[in-house]
């Protein structure tokens, strides 16, 4: 149980590096554009690779309404404007990011993350 009597919903909501990923009261509301935004923004914060069903996770605890299977579409979307990565999970295991075509398993990564990773 978390300290403090706080729950694990209000934990996610959280600053995090004063940057709040934090939906509406009523995320049924939101437009695609905004759904879309909503699982980038989850991408970028984070800072690392997750499966879809991570993310979809993780957006439904910070008040999405949204299934697993809008994010696979949403990603699909953010891959084909170059602003997420498909990637290899091996590779992840050894230190790399190394991206592979659509229709394999892996894990999504947001291309800004991808390039900070790679400069350093």
């Amino acid at each position: 149980m978390p300290a403090n009597g706080d729950n694990c919903l209000s934990l996610h909501n959280r600053v995090k590096n004063d940057v709040t990923l934090q939906l509406p009261a009523e995320s049924e509301g939101m437009g695609v554009e905004d759904r879309r935004a909503v699982v980038l923004g989850l991408l970028e914060e984070s800072g690392v690779a997750m499966r879809s069903t991570d993310i979809a996770r993780n957006c439904k605890l910070r008040g999405a309404t949204f299934e697993h299977r809008s994010v696979k579409n949403y990603l699909t979307h953010w891959r084909e404007r170059g602003q997420v990565l498909k990637v290899d999970p091996h590779a992840l295991s050894d230190g790399e990011i190394v991206e592979i075509p659509s229709g394999e398993r892996g894990h999504w990564i947001a291309a800004s993350v991808a390039t900070e990773i790679a400069d350093e």
